[in-house]
């Protein structure tokens, strides 16, 4: 019920709702470059799978030769082949095989 007034509030006053919700953004560049904004850390990562925690859940990136190219306290960068960006709202939730 708050998070519902809060998010009517950020709207009337016109403030971007990703920057005052902290809700991740993600900028894509092809299929070879993942910018994640807002994000709360790496959950995993290996070349195939990288899983990053925010505010809404988890943002994961599948793909091949995945690398974290820049890490900073509120975004990232992923280079690599990127097959597939996807979002779960439960923390945990994305993972392959279990």
């Amino acid at each position: 019920m708050a998070k519902r007034w809060f998010a009517r509030v950020v709207h009337q006053l016109q403030i971007p709702e990703d920057i005052a919700l902290h809700l991740p953004l993600v900028h894509l560049t092809g299929s070879c470059r993942a910018r994640v904004e807002n994000h709360r850390g790496i959950a995993e990562y290996t070349p195939e799978l990288i899983r990053i925690e925010s505010a809404e859940g988890l943002v994961v990136i599948r793909g091949r030769e995945l690398m974290v190219k820049e890490l900073a306290r509120d975004d990232l960068i992923c280079v690599g082949k990127i097959l597939a960006v996807e979002f779960y709202d439960q923390p945990g939730s994305g993972r392959q095989g279990g």
